[in-house]
């Protein structure tokens, strides 16, 4: 399955309850009803971000980091995500 498959969502935030830091995604299997999966991509500081799902079904996401001094690109496969 893809990133695309059917009930599979995707999100990605700053997780911290005390500020913009620690870009989280995180992934459901059943349209957003629970989320399973989480993983940290960067754990300082972080702000507004965006996924994508790229033709060959890794994810891109892009998100500012270090009080919004720099624009981050990265990519990753579920598979990552799940480990």
């Amino acid at each position: 399955r893809t990133a695309t498959s059917k009930g599979r969502m995707l999100f990605a935030n700053p997780a911290s309850t005390t500020g913009r830091e620690k870009m989280t995604v995180r992934l459901s299997s059943d349209d957003g009803r629970t989320w399973s999966t989480s993983k940290l991509i960067y754990g300082e500081s972080a702000a507004y971000s965006c996924l994508a799902v790229l033709p060959d079904g890794r994810v891109a996401i892009v998100y500012e980091r270090d009080g919004t001094t720099r624009i981050t690109f990265s990519i990753f496969t579920l598979r990552w995500l799940r480990e």
